[in-house]
């Protein structure tokens, strides 16, 4: 074989086998895809002790809107959370997230538990928590700082400026 005929074998069999590669790539990327379609969000649950909060903290500050409310039975309330009590519960949206909160009059452990919200004028919303007296915990970092907020129960929301 001449050299121009063994370089020109050469950069096909590159060719292929960079194609391959390519086609394995996609392929695994596809079938991620495809599994991470298995499992989507649904609706994230919050334990809550102060029943004012619903309307204070998550209608008037968060903005959820109320869909229904009903009341966990105290078999079930035992059987999946371990809890000793009927259980009333909203269930409602903040734009896409879905919540239900739980009231109970059981005292709520410490947990590292939080909800992540963007919103479009932070100083704002951190201005509302303040006015109507909610905790705002502000951590002041060089990149950007860390706000986190608590309802009367303690539950935890760290609040990001919405990217633009």
């Amino acid at each position: 074989m001449l050299f121009c005929e063994i370089a020109a074998e050469k950069h096909r069999h590159n060719s292929s086998f960079i194609l391959a590669e390519w086609e394995k790539q996609e392929e695994r990327r596809h079938n991620m895809k495809r599994e991470s379609k298995i499992m989507t969000y649904n609706h994230i649950g919050l334990t809550i002790s102060e029943s004012s909060d619903i309307q204070k903290f998550y209608q008037n500050i968060l903005g959820m809107e109320l869909q229904r409310n009903f009341i966990l039975n105290r078999f079930l309330a035992k059987t999946i959370f371990g809890m000793e009590q009927e259980l009333e519960v909203y269930s409602g949206k903040i734009g896409n997230l879905e919540l239900e909160l739980f009231i109970t009059d059981q005292e709520i452990s410490k947990t590292c538990n939080h909800i992540c919200l963007s919103v479009s004028e932070r100083d704002k919303f951190i201005e509302k928590i303040r006015v109507n007296g909610y905790e705002c915990i502000i951590l002041k970092r060089e990149m950007s700082d860390l706000v986190f907020v608590k309802d009367k129960s303690g539950n935890l929301f760290e609040i990001k400026e919405e990217k633009k």
